[in-house]
């Protein structure tokens, strides 16, 4: 192996380890700010400092993710335009992109593993503690606003694990030379990668899950060769969830019914949409002219 060789994996590890470790530290300095400023408002009431980041953390959340966000987007960006790397090709919409099937679908691709994951977690005999630290981590920010639950969830931890995971830390890892075949180092980043997104999320039965959804937004990444499509599979996948949540402490046992009837509409009418839209797409035309449309 030679040091260049060297040199460059070195240096994919130190970019994913950075960017990881720059988000823990972000968001403990959010936390810490949000605590000390706490203290001043309760007078320092140990009880009332943790009542009100309670009632907080999605805020808390919220902001450290978005401004993450915010400063990753705005390093990749001045890195393209001084470097002119094809490292941020990740952030361009795939070509031939059509909203009206890969929005949806992709959408409806996250909700579907999530539809997966809570009835596999009800039917498979997980040990109890494993349930309880996944119902604990779920319901942490049950005391916090919906709408800015949704908003967190749904559109900032998307998109800020997208960034770190699948788009700095993933693209850093695979076009490092750790080995001369490119498909086993695809397949060795995207276990790496998976494994430390499972383990992010702090608990054993979110790291199992996390760890094989992991891997169908790489398998989306490597398939539209755009960040945008594990992103909104990520938000199809957290949506549902926080929704079933809030919705099973409003209604008890009819949650899952609701919850069926809810997929039951998205599917339906994603269905329609789908149809309606490949009813309407014009053949393509290939490179020797010909078209791919059937006549009727």
């Amino acid at each position: 192996m030679t040091r260049k060789r060297i040199g460059r994996i070195g240096l994919a590890v130190s970019v994913s380890m950075g960017v990881l470790l720059g988000y823990v530290l972000f968001q403990s300095l959010i936390m810490v700010c949000f605590m000390v400023f706490a203290a001043v408002l309760k007078g320092g009431d140990e009880q009332q400092v943790m009542a009100a980041y309670s009632r907080h953390l999605a805020d808390v959340y919220l902001l450290s993710a978005l401004g993450y966000a915010a400063l990753l987007m705005g390093g990749l960006l001045i890195y393209k335009a001084i470097k002119k790397s094809s490292f941020t090709d990740f952030l361009r919409v795939p070509r031939h992109f059509n909203p009206f099937i890969w929005v949806p679908g992709t959408f409806l691709l996250g909700a579907t593993f999530n539809l997966c994951v809570s009835n596999l977690i009800s039917l498979i005999p997980f040990p109890e503690r494993w349930i309880t630290d996944n119902a604990e981590s779920v319901g942490a920010f049950n005391e916090s606003n919906l709408l800015l639950m949704l908003v967190a969830h749904s559109l900032a931890a998307p998109l800020v694990e997208e960034l770190i995971f699948r788009g700095i830390t993933y693209n850093s890892l695979r076009k490092a030379p750790i080995f001369t075949n490119s498909k086993l180092c695809i397949v060795i980043s995207a276990l790496l990668v998976s494994a430390v997104f499972g383990w992010f999320h702090g608990n054993a039965l979110q790291a199992l899950y996390c760890f094989c959804f992991s891997l169908v937004l790489v398998w989306l990444m490597e398939m539209t060769g755009s960040l945008w499509c594990p992103v909104m599979a990520h938000v199809g996948f957290n949506t549902p969830w926080l929704l079933l949540f809030f919705i099973y402490n409003w209604y008890n046992e009819k949650a899952y019914v609701l919850n069926a009837v809810i997929f039951g509409v998205v599917f339906i009418g994603i269905g329609i949409l789908l149809y309606c839209t490949g009813r309407s797409k014009p053949g393509v035309v290939s490179e020797g002219g010909d078209s791919d449309a059937i006549d009727g």
